[in-house]
């Protein structure tokens, strides 16, 4: 993957681009494609109102999927030890918010300084929202085949339910007493 950064003064600008793909090895399912392979492209902007202060935004698209990231990271007057936080919503109803605490070891510096001369780029955040937001999309598409079929509704695991799709497979979960859905909201009856 590749990624650049521009600096205009308190402001950065980032972009990358590369080659998206996850290996889903449940088997090939009738409902999505389990084995996506997609480019990958991102646009943010951030700004330090403070020089221990980042706040930015970000558009990510990966196998097709959108998310916008909005994240903040202050640091402490004790140089090295920072706050951060980041919040998502994407395609599928994917969203996620999380923060903690950021340890930077070396020399003193500020947050700014930091991020541009020493910090190395966090792959882990784009991989969450790739992986997160493939796994909304396939949770939707298990969920409308589950309802289109007269299937049971799934658990909204990544991947959980649809491990046996043959054509018996709504005989052998259909429990002997009967049952069925609801054809207004699709609740198991």
């Amino acid at each position: 993957m590749a990624h650049a950064e521009a600096y205009a003064g308190p402001w950065t600008f980032g972009a990358e681009a590369g080659h998206a793909q996850i290996d889903y090895e449940g088997g090939s399912l009738p409902f999505i494609e389990t084995d996506p392979a997609d480019w990958h492209g991102a646009v943010s902007a951030g700004v330090y109102p403070l020089e221990d202060l980042f706040v930015s935004v970000a558009y990510r698209n990966s196998l097709a999927n959108g998310v916008t990231v909005v994240e903040a990271e202050y640091q402490f007057p004790v140089k090295g030890v920072s706050l951060f936080g980041n919040v998502a919503r994407g395609d599928h109803e994917y969203d996620h918010a999380f923060g903690g605490i950021r340890f930077y070891f070396g020399s003193s510096k500020s947050l700014m300084a930091r991020h541009r001369e020493d910090h190395s780029r966090n792959t882990l955040n784009t991989l969450r929202t790739q992986v997160g937001t493939y796994g909304r999309e396939f949770n939707a598409a298990e969920r409308s085949f589950a309802i289109e079929n007269d299937l049971p509704i799934p658990s909204g695991s990544y991947g959980g339910l649809m491990d046996k799709s043959h054509d018996d497979f709504r005989e052998s979960l259909t429990p002997p007493f009967g049952g069925g859905f609801n054809e207004n909201d699709a609740t198991q009856i």
